[in-house]
């Protein structure tokens, strides 16, 4: 079956999707899901011998290599589909049964960078930064609720691992092989994880975007003169302070404190 078939298929037809996959890798926007990608998605095409056509399709991949099908989600939170914080579901049964790993980033750098995504790439919101990190559809309040609801809900699936973009820029060789683990794949020669860590460095990335070396719409920016446009930006962590003023970060420091948000980022 070629790519666009089952691409197509499965739009049709989600909840059955849902049903065969047993692996999900769930994530905030602009939380580093599309590095992790690229680094898995690397060591696939080296280590099983896939397609480089087939590398933001984990679905396919994993399938192919003999893993357990897994599939990478917004879960609720994609700029696209701008909910309201209220709107977001507080329990999380559908992934009963279920394996999920939860990436999370400094909802700091997280917001900021969904900003750029929002206005630079996507075209999805008007207002200036300020306005945006206030936002109950797209600002700060709404990651913290978002992780705190995975908080509440990391019993439920069958296994929860957390992954931390932040253990990505200090420990991608081991943080890499934490998500190998939880695709199940083993025995992964660690010249393959240093190949695919260097294939998926910062300026290698922005390489790529650049060139459309990956021909995937994925990897692409909203206008190749403009560097914040592009999807890899900077990956800076505390990136943050160079564009919210005092009062920003002051406002974002009281919401993470008073909505209590976990995972260590108080």
């Amino acid at each position: 079956m070629r790519l666009s078939q089952l691409f197509k298929r499965s739009s049709k037809n989600k909840p059955a999707e849902h049903a065969k996959t047993q692996n999900w890798v769930l994530s905030y926007p602009k939380s580093g899901r599309t590095w992790l990608r690229v680094m898995l998605g690397h060591v696939f095409t080296e280590h099983y011998g896939l397609s480089q056509d087939q590398i933001f399709d984990e679905k396919t991949m994993t399938q192919a290599a003999g893993l357990k099908p897994t599939d990478f989600s917004h879960d609720e939170t994609s700029n696209s589909e701008g909910r309201d914080l209220a709107q977001l579901t507080t329990e999380k049964t559908k992934y009963v049964g279920k394996d999920v790993m939860l990436l999370v980033r400094d909802p700091r750098d997280v917001v900021v960078s969904c900003y750029f995504q929002a206005t630079r790439r996507k075209s999805r919101y008007e207002g200036d930064i300020h306005a945006f990190i206030r936002s109950s559809t797209h600002g700060i309040r709404k990651i913290i609720q978002y992780y705190t609801i995975w908080e509440n809900n990391r019993a439920v699936p069958a296994s929860f691992t957390l992954l931390k973009y932040e253990e990505l820029h200090g420990q991608p060789l081991r943080s890499l092989q934490t998500a190998l683990a939880f695709f199940g794949a083993a025995n992964i020669p660690q010249k393959v994880l240093e190949d695919a860590i260097d294939f998926a460095s910062f300026d290698s990335m922005k390489e790529m975007e650049r060139n459309n070396s990956l021909k995937n719409k994925k990897l692409r920016p909203g206008d190749v003169n403009d560097p914040e446009s592009f999807k890899v930006r900077k990956g800076k962590i505390g990136g943050y302070r160079e564009y919210l003023n005092e009062e920003d970060i002051a406002y974002c420091k009281t919401m993470m404190e008073e909505m209590n948000c976990p995972f260590g980022y108080q």
